[in-house]
Formats: structure tokens, sequence, C-alpha cells
């Protein structure tokens, strides 16, 4: 009930202000063309290259969950990490950049790469690609570590008419206009499948024929906290959200 009135309390405030939530928008819109077109490769490309020199350990696509000693490489607000430069939250290193591009740091210089619920955000293809480019800056014995959501488990739950699983995730992950409007345990599925901007599904099968595609070996299914990364339960996001649903991967640069 709380977060219905915080909810509808939201709204007004949107509607109230939609002018200005426009002319943010197109100020924002404008600094990342600036900080993307111009800035990052003329200037901010050479002095991320020299930050970026002595770090070899790097957390794709974390959002706020970021870890102190580690590279935290996400998309964020051009107002507040201009793109391609960084900044310390909390201790940790924060940078605004796209995965899905070359990130300026030499081949075989990374030991570690962490990407908790990123890859299912890329479509087949773009998913692809960024593995290639992450095992052509990895060292050699480096582990990277992927969770996403687990599409073996789901219909493992949806064919065993599992109430237990979809109510979990449903009272969990869903808003409460979600929790309204979605009912049924494909309803609850096909909201994980094509909500929070999610491209493509994973299973371990598909994911380990990609990986050692690439040319990844040791390719194993873990569980949460089951780790070559060292400190992993201090990496590793421990929401009952995540760990329902995630399929836990690691593999090695031989």
């Amino acid at each position: 009930m709380e977060q219905q009135k915080y909810y509808n309390k939201l709204k007004k405030i949107v509607k109230k202000h939609k002018p200005l939530i426009w002319v943010y928008k197109i100020v924002l819109r404008f600094c990342s063309f600036i900080n993307r077109k111009l800035m990052y490769p003329l200037i901010n490309k050479y002095r991320l290259k020299n930050k970026l020199s002595n770090m070899d350990k790097i957390n794709v696509g974390c959002g706020s969950d970021t870890i102190r000693g580690w590279v935290n490489l996400g998309l964020y607000s051009d107002l507040d990490i201009p793109y391609g430069t960084t900044k310390i939250i909390k201790g940790a290193l924060v940078l605004n950049f796209d995965a899905t591009e070359d990130l300026p740091v030499g081949e075989e210089t990374v030991k570690y790469i962490y990407a908790s619920h990123f890859i299912e955000h890329l479509s087949f293809i773009e998913g692809i690609s960024v593995l290639e480019r992450f095992y052509k800056i990895m060292k050699k014995g480096g582990v990277i570590r992927l969770a996403t959501p687990d599409l073996e488990l789901w219909i493992k739950n949806y064919y065993e008419n599992n109430a237990d699983f979809f109510g979990k995730y449903k009272n969990l992950c869903l808003t409460a206009e979600g929790r309204t409007l979605v009912k049924t345990k494909g309803e609850i599925f096909m909201s994980q499948v094509c909500n929070w901007g999610h491209k493509w599904n994973y299973d371990f099968e598909s994911m380990k024929h990609i990986l050692e595609k690439i040319g990844f070996s040791q390719v194993a299914k873990k569980r949460v906290f089951e780790s070559f990364i060292p400190d992993i339960k201090e990496i590793e996001p421990n929401e009952e959200s995540r760990i329902l649903e995630s399929l836990y991967v690691e593999a090695v640069k031989q």
C-alpha cells in the first residue's frame, strides 16, 4: 500500500514538472554528445588509459554495486561523471563507459572480470562481441565470472509449476503496479524475459558453448559465492532476488 502511494505521488510530480524534465533530457543529451564525440576521443581516452594502467580487476555493468580496488564500469549520467572519466564514490573507482566499446587498456593486462546481470542486457551478437573483447584484454590464467538469469532454471520451474518460485520473484522483483497486472506463471516468466532492458537469456549449455568458442577453458557452473576470484563474498551481490534466479558461470583464459 505504501509503495503504491509513493508510486502515485511520483507520477504527480513527474506530470507537474514535465517541462523541466524535458529541459533536463536535452541538456543531458547535449553533454553526452560533447563528452562522447569530442572530449573522449580527443582528451579523455588518453587520460583514462593512464588511469587504468595499474588496474587489473574490472566490475562490469555494476550500477551502484561498486567494489573498492576494482574498476567499476557502467553507464552513468554525463552530468555526474563525464563519459570516459572516473569518479571516486564511497572509496570505489567508478568509470562511465560503454562496455560494448574498446576499453583503452593493453592486451593481456586484466586478471579478473566480474559481471553480474549485465550480459542479458545485450543482444546475442553484442554479448559475443563483448566477451571477445574481454578475452583479448585478459591475462593468461585470468578469470571471468558471469551472473545472469538462468533460462534453464526458469523453464524447469515453469514446467514443474513451482508456484513458490514464481511467487517469490513476483514479490521481490516487480513493482506494485507490476504485481497487480501480472498473475500467471507465464506472465511472470515473460516479465523477466522482456523487462529491465533484457535482450537475451542464457542457460549454462549456451554460455559454455560461447565461452569455449571464444577460447576460454575450464568453463564451470558455480554456486553463489563459490569462485576462483578472491573475496567473492565482498564482491557478489547478496540480494535474495539475485540469488533466486541467477546462473553463475566462471571461465579461465589459458
